[in-house]
């Protein structure tokens, strides 16, 4: 059923094209973003899953 109903919409050959290049759009501009970076940005943006925070109130963090 989803097969016909899927095959019975028109231009449905379109889609793949259009979300391929909504892809490219969003990673190529991510990219560009990254590489625009100040190498100091870049260092903090690196070391951030990596610092130890102290836990703010009312979170419960376990370990």
């Amino acid at each position: 059923m989803i097969k016909n109903v899927i095959a019975n919409i028109e231009h449905v050959s379109v889609l793949p094209i259009v979300a391929l290049i909504l892809f490219m759009l969003v990673f190529v501009s991510a990219a560009l973003w990254a590489m625009g970076l100040k190498k100091s940005e870049a260092s903090a943006y690196g070391r951030l899953p990596l610092e130890d925070a102290s836990p703010s109130e009312g979170e419960n963090h376990h370990e």
